[in-house]
Order: structure tokens, then sequence, then C-alpha cells
């Protein structure tokens, strides 16, 4: 009896330590899912034995490490959507306000960018009472270096219409003005 009893008692300690081995890691695992299930997914699950629940752990890092890397793509998407906008609103206030009257003409413009920021441009400029100079011009390329583009060549033309340019001269000279700024073959 006695050694049937300490037979029996030597067995529940060794279930009790093989359960605990077995749920430690359980538990781990169960404590980092609610952690990310919160939203901390810099939660990282440490596991050091049952070969199936240390793999699953592994899972849940590899999917904690995608979802962190998931919400600062989306961080970085929409500040850079909030600064596209920003130059969006620019290139509006470069694009001519108000379109002045003629005798004998009507005119209207529509803007209609392919992208939320681009190098298109139009300018209507008031030389005299009888005259405007209508300026259309588009930069090759998209986004905000065409937008950089487009709004150094309005400087230019407006600049140099001020001086009396004559269309043909003004873009003369834009063009050399242009060519020494910008170089190469970028536009």
């Amino acid at each position: 009896i006695r050694i049937g009893l300490l037979a029996l008692g030597a067995g529940a300690v060794m279930a009790l330590l093989l359960a605990s081995h077995i749920t430690r890691p359980i538990s781990r695992l169960t404590a980092g899912a609610e952690l990310i299930g919160e939203g901390r997914f810099e939660t990282r699950i440490e596991v050091r034995s049952v070969s199936e629940i240390k793999t699953l752990a592994g899972t849940f890092n590899r999917m904690a490490e995608s979802l962190e890397e998931s919400r600062k793509a989306l961080r970085d998407k929409e500040r850079m959507d909030k600064e596209l906008e920003i130059a969006r609103s620019i290139q509006q206030t470069l694009l001519p306000g108000g379109i002045p009257e003629l005798k004998r003409y009507s005119i209207a413009a529509f803007y209609n960018s392919a992208e939320k920021v681009g190098g298109d441009y139009y300018d209507i400029i008031r030389m005299d009472d009888d005259r405007l100079m209508l300026i259309v011009g588009d930069v090759s390329g998209k986004g905000v270096p065409g937008l950089v583009v487009m709004a150094m060549a309005r400087l230019m033309v407006r600049d140099l219409a001020q001086r009396g340019e004559g269309p043909a001269r003004l873009l003369r000279y834009l063009n050399s003005l242009l060519k020494k700024d910008i170089g190469g073959n970028l536009f």
C-alpha cells in the first residue's frame, strides 16, 4: 500500500509538472494574443517549450509585426495625402481666380488635373484695356515635381509679361531661363 501511495503521489506531482509545462506557454500565448488584439502590435510572445505552441507563438509574432508595419504605412499614407491636399490647394491659388471680360469676346476656363497635383498650367494676364495674354502649358511629368516647375514658369511668365515682352520673345526668354534653372532632361 505504501509503494502504491508513493507511486500515486509521484504520479500526481509528475502530472502537475507536466500540466504546468503545457499550460504556462498557453497562458503566455493567450496573454500575448489579448495584447495584440488591443492594438499593441509591438508585443512579442516568448514561448520556450512545446513545439506546436512555439510555432503558433511565432505565427502571432509575425502577424503582430505585419500589423505594426501596416499601421505605420497607413499613417505615412495619411500624412502624404494631407500634404498632397495642401499642394493641390496651393496649385489652385496659382491658377487665375477670375476671367477678365472683353468687349467682343466671351472667355471661359475649366481645369481638372489628371492627378491630385501636376504641371498643367494656364493663365490669363491683362496687358491693357483691349488685350489679354492667354497662356496654356503642360509640364511633362506629374505630381509635386511638375507643380514646382509649373509654379516657376508662372512666376517667370508673369514677370516677363509685366515687362511688356511680346509672346515670341517671352517664350524664348522663358525657355532659356527654365533650361538654365532646371537643367538636364528632367522635364
